[in-house]
């Protein structure tokens, strides 16, 4: 069969891989946080299980297959992405502050991002990374607002019905010409 949207999937693979990260994560690291007192073991049993939804939506976006019924509240997965974005900025604030002075004086005065990797490279890699992963967070959550009542964009469930609807028109024109 051919993948009548195989270019938009292919567009959506890097977000799908950061659900996936952030979600793994959060799997990894929250056991521990709440052996210390860190987080409540409701907060952490949330993050994961709306964590778990959104990599399954994504997932779904890239694969064209898996549960529907994961799909779970659009406004639960649009706090955790804004949460999220608040988080990778207080990273990014603390890696820009344990840069050499020249990064952190450039990263001040509006140098574009492409400039700061060019005159820097290595000493500016680490800035650069938490940004790529903050920016695909931002993808994720513009998705989901899309989703929002009054909205006129295709948002992620949008994107997923066209997607089916088009999958199933490729399967039957592959029927009629068998």
């Amino acid at each position: 069969m051919t993948d009548p949207v195989a270019h938009i999937r292919r567009r959506f693979a890097s977000l799908a891989l950061e659900a996936e990260a952030a979600l793994q994560r959060r799997e990894e690291q929250y056991p521990a946080l709440v052996d210390a007192g860190k987080i409540p073991a409701e907060q952490s049993a949330q993050e994961i299980r709306v964590w778990r939804a959104i990599a399954a939506d994504w997932r779904r976006v890239v694969d064209g297959a898996g549960d529907a019924a994961i799909w779970g509240s659009r406004d639960d997965k649009i706090a955790a992405l804004r949460e999220s974005i608040r988080r990778y900025n207080k990273a990014l604030a603390r890696v820009i502050g344990n840069a050499p002075d020249a990064v952190r004086r450039d990263c001040g005065d509006g140098t574009p991002l492409w400039r700061l990797d060019e005159k820097h490279g290595e000493a500016f890699a680490p800035i650069l990374a938490v940004i790529h992963q903050r920016d695909r967070v931002e993808d994720m959550l513009d998705w989901y607002l899309a989703e929002q009542p009054g909205s006129n964009r295709l948002g992620i469930g949008g994107y997923l019905e066209l997607n089916r609807i088009l999958r199933e028109r490729a399967n039957g024109a592959e029927r009629v010409a068998a």
